[in-house]
């Protein structure tokens, strides 16, 4: 994989992590619903995140 495709999907994992770590702050001092669908939302964009990187690595995988 080119770098820079590379540094934006470490970006977005980044960003998606600190997300994660805000949500989780959020809903541990103030839980509620929007808190816990905030968590929620970036929770799934974690996983859908991951989803792309597998399948990502299994298109270089194939092609190399």
């Amino acid at each position: 994989m080119s770098s820079n495709p590379q540094r934006a999907l470490t970006a977005l994992d980044n960003a998606i992590r600190e997300a994660i770590r805000q949500s989780r702050l959020a809903y541990e001092y103030c839980p509620n619903s929007y808190t816990h669908g905030s968590l929620s939302s970036c929770l799934a964009a974690e996983n859908a995140l991951e989803v792309i990187r597998v399948h990502l690595s299994e298109d270089l995988a194939c092609c190399n």
